[in-house]
C-alpha cells in the first residue's frame, strides 16, 4: 500500500511540479513506516527502481538526440564535400 501511494506521488510530482513542494519527501515517509520486516527495504527499492527507469529513459533520449545531431552532421559534410568537388567533365 505505502508503495502504490509512493509511486502515485511520484508520477504526480513529475506531472505537475508544484506538487512537490506540499508532498513530504519519500525518505521521510519510508522512516515512518512501522518496523514491518523489510518494509522500508520494499518502499526504498520502488523509489530506486522509478528514478532509474527515469534515469534510463532520458539517457536513452540523448541518444537519440545524438543520433539525429550526428546524422545531420553528416548530411551536411556530404553537402560541402559535392560543393567543393569540381565537375567531372565526361
Amino acid at each position: 500500500m505505502y508503495a502504490c501511494a509512493l509511486k502515485f506521488l511520484y508520477r504526480a510530482t513529475l506531472e505537475q511540479p508544484e506538487l512537490a513542494e506540499r508532498i513530504p519527501h519519500p525518505r521521510r515517509v519510508a522512516q515512518r513506516l512501522p518496523d514491518v520486516p523489510n518494509a522500508r527495504d520494499r518502499v526504498r527499492n520502488d523509489i530506486e527502481y522509478q528514478v532509474n527507469l527515469k534515469s534510463e529513459l532520458e539517457i536513452g533520449h540523448l541518444h537519440e538526440k545524438v543520433d539525429h545531431f550526428h546524422q545531420e552532421v553528416l548530411r551536411r559534410l556530404s553537402l560541402l564535400e559535392k560543393a567543393a568537388l569540381p565537375p567531372t567533365r565526361t
